[in-house]
């Protein structure tokens, strides 16, 4: 997961990402919203100090895996402009919901989330993003994976 990976902790890197590197672990980036797309400066989820944690409210759509992950990115706006914060999927008021019948990419799981008072410790942001700099630096990555497999989305 190039978030944890890029801007992550050292924590959280050797939490995470050796589980992931291995197969046993999965992760996903949660950044578009149902009003918002990936317009990610209209971003609505917020991530609200509260002491030692912040309280992560919102939703998200169109999340790859997430009802399978382990592990999320969760983008949020909060006093310090939009973070990134890593969150265990097993987290109380976080639910993933699969999306059926859609049109495309029917063999992946795509899935709308909701997240009504995730409480994460204050550590779970990644410290090397901030702003919209972090979430376009790990869009950049998978834009040509993306385009590869649009051809094959119109074969069927």
């Amino acid at each position: 997961m190039s978030a944890i990976s890029k801007f992550g902790s050292e924590e959280y890197k050797q939490r995470w990402l050796p589980g992931m590197a291995a197969g046993e672990l999965i992760g996903y980036f949660g950044l578009t919203e149902p009003a918002a797309g990936s317009d990610s400066a209209s971003m609505r989820t917020r991530a609200v100090r509260d002491g030692e944690h912040r309280v992560i409210d919102g939703a998200k759509r169109w999340i790859g895996l997430a009802s399978i992950a382990d592990v999320a990115v969760i983008w949020a706006r909060t006093d310090d402009g939009i973070r990134g914060f890593v969150v265990s999927t097993a987290t109380d008021g976080f639910t993933a919901t699969a999306i059926e019948h859609k049109l495309g990419m029917r063999a992946s799981i795509h899935c709308d989330i909701s997240l009504s008072g995730v409480r994460v410790p204050a550590d779970a942001v990644l410290p090397g993003a901030a702003g919209l700099k972090g979430p376009c630096a790990c869009l950049n990555e998978v834009r040509y994976e993306i385009m590869w497999m649009r051809p094959k989305l119109g074969l069927g």
